[in-house]
């Protein structure tokens, strides 16, 4: 349909004779109905000639190279300033496109200018007037300008693709528009990984850093690490991942980076997304360095293990009591009651985790006893162990520990026992004697008084 009003538009210029207006319009009318004139493309459409006093390039250009030569033939006349005015060279770059009604310029269908006026030689209603080089023109948006819906126009676009002027086809009349700023492409997605870097930070820890990019629409979601060692590969949203090897080894470990493209996740490897890890065994230091044994009471004793361990793991002992006994621990005390008293050597034997291998040492300690003199079964020490103070080879406790029996004394018959006991009796009648009297004297006296 804009194929037709591209005719019709030119019309708007002829307005010196209307009956050639008239014929020729009926003879459009007749030839392009036929044809089928609205199938045509909109940019590649005919143009139709003004060459009324309206058009700035009498009867207009049809492409560059008329134009060009139009522009030349006119140098002494006013379309070297006009078209300086709208920095429009006499060579011009252009791409065929329209100008429409609607204020809008188009190339291939896609606006690349709006807010179009149109520059005439006379006003029209809707025009302004303006000075080109002491003289008037005037500038009419397309709106008022245009009969019909679009004419033939020259394009000239930069680069970009940005609008940069316009020339009407069919009369030379400069367009004088509002770039509109081209649809920037779609971004391309790009993505890779760039790197896989391996520190230290244990003797068998690593922390590894993954370093990507995402571009163009693309956005990194997740990374994936294999470590090497067999163990399942770890997600992260992270790109630091830390972890720590069971043992040593040389390790090839690899990344994959997860980036969201159009809605869907892809992962990315890399060549340089790999590093190459290398666990050291480091040198182990384990020993028995004492044991040491208490005495709780009679028999029965507590022993301690002491130990040191440097890169290697205590697995537990075997403790060696030296009376034919022995028990398994998993940790460093155990106490044991003996039997019989008497000197004991006591052999702890330890057990280390070496890089998967089990290693023995050994510590020992001896208990020197002395038994009870009077019961073997018992320590020297035991407060059972006191002698019977009756009977030295006896225990104090034994029920034949007892004080001897005294015997009774039998009656004295012999001179001399007789004369003490006459001696005795004298003695005995003498002091009645005193007695007596001192109390005779004692009454006198009261009585006296």
């Amino acid at each position: 349909m804009r194929g037709l009003r591209s005719v019709l538009n030119q019309f708007r210029y002829m307005k010196s004779n209307h009956l050639i207006v008239g014929g020729i319009f009926a003879l459009g009318m007749g030839i392009f109905g036929v044809l089928g004139i609205l199938n045509q493309v909109e940019a590649q459409a005919a143009i139709v000639r003004d060459c009324d006093n309206n058009a700035i390039m009498y009867c207009g250009a049809e492409n560059a190279g008329e134009f060009k030569q139009k522009f030349e033939a006119n140098a002494p006349g006013d379309l070297p300033a006009i078209y300086g005015h709208y920095w429009i060279p006499k060579d011009l770059q252009v791409v065929q496109g329209q100008s429409f009604k609607d204020g809008t310029v188009r190339v291939n269908g896609k606006v690349v200018a709006t807010n179009a006026k149109s520059i005439g030689r006379q006003p029209i209603p809707g025009s302004r007037p303006i000075s080109i080089a002491g003289k008037t023109y005037y500038e009419t948006p397309n709106s008022a300008a245009f009969v019909t819906d679009g004419l033939p126009t020259m394009v000239a676009l930069d680069a970009q693709g940005n609008f940069k002027y316009a020339v009407i086809s069919g009369c030379g009349n400069p367009i004088y528009a509002t770039p509109t700023p081209p649809t920037p492409p779609k971004p391309t997605p790009a993505y890779t990984c760039d790197l896989l870097s391996a520190q230290q930070t244990g003797t068998f820890s690593r922390r590894f850093k993954i370093d990507a990019r995402a571009s163009g629409g693309a956005e990194i979601v997740g990374y994936r690490i294999d470590f090497g060692d067999g163990t399942a590969p770890k997600d992260s949203t992270s790109s630091t991942i830390d972890y720590t090897y069971a043992k040593a080894g040389n390790y090839t470990v690899k990344s994959i980076v997860k980036v969201k493209v159009d809605g869907k996740v892809v992962e990315v490897p890399g060549d340089k997304c790999q590093a190459q890890v290398v666990i050291e065994q480091p040198a182990a230091d384990y020993a028995c360095t004492a044991l040491d044994v208490v005495k709780r009471s009679g028999k029965t004793y507590d022993f301690t293990i002491r130990k040191t361990e440097k890169n290697a793991a205590y697995k537990g002992a075997t403790v060696d009591f030296g009376d034919g006994t022995s028990e398994t621990i998993t940790g460093t005390t155990v106490s044991h009651t003996y039997t019989e008293v008497r000197d004991y050597t006591i052999v702890a034997t330890l057990k280390f985790d070496v890089n998967g291998e089990v290693k023995d040492t050994k510590c020992q300690a001896k208990i020197t006893a002395t038994p009870c003199p009077t019961n073997p079964a018992l320590p020297k020490d035991s407060p059972d162990c006191a002698e019977c103070p009756y009977d030295s080879s006896l225990p104090k406790n034994s029920p034949d520990c007892k004080a001897p029996v005294t015997p009774a004394a039998l009656p004295q018959t012999g001179p001399g026992e007789l004369l003490m006991g006459g001696f005795g009796l004298a003695s005995i009648i003498t002091a009645s004697s005193y007695y007596l009297a001192s109390r005779r004297d004692l009454l006198a006296t009261l009585l006296g008084k």
